[in-house]
């Protein structure tokens, strides 16, 4: 009897180890799994919006970072003061240092996972090179962050951007033609991971720039909502809300290697009975393709 359960416990032993080891040789094929956010948080505007006010609705946007637990944010539309004091309540994220600005676009990631190696925003304009410009119509500056990260655990890097399109008229199209030439520059080095509010529906002019290139050929970006193995809303037990896909203007998109998607996610969760925001939160469970880093000297982006 002894002698049974000695094989059994042995054998099982085995298949674990073999299980384990499997597990790390496809680890390594890869260049790791992260989950990966885009949410607009809406600026902190006066009692206007219809939604209640940043003192209020800044813990459901806490609420929504702890139910996903992301290890990396790309953040629409917040103040200083906003990142501030996200900064503070989520200690286990390090930011990029963008809060002397209006900031638009902010960056938030795990420190524990990932590391800065450089990093860079311009404005999305007629006149880029010139800080806080517009020109495509819109009222308010937009701008895009770009963070070149070192993954720790395996010494990858790759690109990570975030950007806010305009909600005016034709500054989606403008932008869209803009941001291709510059992302296909990025990714002809290494992997890009882009989040941001494009205020762009799948069926607009915008999107199919992004999603098909420029006059619908060349170089072209891929959304993770396409390749996602499984695709889930979640949402608190009222369940009052029936999700439209189709209506998505806040995406994620790569480019520069096969990345998979194993689960992309909307949270349309309510804090004490409202939205925390006009958007959702959006993650996606990310598998990064495997990169060599380069042997070229790093240079400005």
């Amino acid at each position: 009897m002894f002698k049974i359960k000695f094989n059994l416990l042995a054998i099982a032993l085995f298949v674990a180890f073999f299980v384990a080891v499997g597990e790390s040789r496809a680890e390594e094929s890869n260049g790791g799994k992260f989950r990966v956010m885009t949410f607009n948080l809406l600026v902190n505007l006066p009692n206007d919006s219809g939604l209640p006010n940043w003192s209020v609705r800044r813990f459901g946007i806490k609420d929504a970072i702890s139910r996903a637990k992301p290890d990396l944010i790309g953040w629409q539309e917040p103040l200083a003061s906003q990142v501030r004091w996200l900064a503070q309540e989520l200690p286990q994220y390090a930011s990029i240092p963008l809060e002397s600005l209006q900031t638009d676009a902010a960056v938030f990631y795990d420190p524990e996972k990932f590391e800065v190696l450089d990093w860079s925003w311009f404005t999305l304009s007629t006149t880029p090179e010139r800080p806080m410009s517009r020109g495509w119509g819109n009222l308010l500056p937009r701008i895009q962050v770009h963070v070149k990260f070192r993954i720790k655990a395996t010494g990858q890097l790759f690109y990570f951007l975030n950007t806010h399109f305009d909600n005016t008229s034709p500054f989606q199209v403008h932008a869209a033609n803009y941001v291709i030439p510059v992302v296909e520059k990025l990714a002809a080095e290494l992997p890009v991971v882009y989040t941001g509010d494009f205020n762009s529906k799948p069926e607009s002019e915008a999107y199919k720039i992004l999603a098909e290139g420029i006059d619908g050929g060349g170089f072209h970006l891929n959304n993770v909502f396409d390749v996602a193995k499984e695709k889930e809303v979640w949402q608190d037990e009222s369940g009052d809300i029936d999700y439209d896909f189709d209506s998505r203007i806040d995406h994620i998109w790569t480019a520069g290697g096969e990345f998979g998607c194993d689960k992309w996610v909307v949270d349309v969760h309510k804090h004490e009975g409202a939205y925390p925001s006009d958007h959702f939160a959006i993650f996606a469970d990310m598998v990064f393709p495997r990169a060599e880093e380069p042997d070229a000297t790093d240079e400005d982006f």
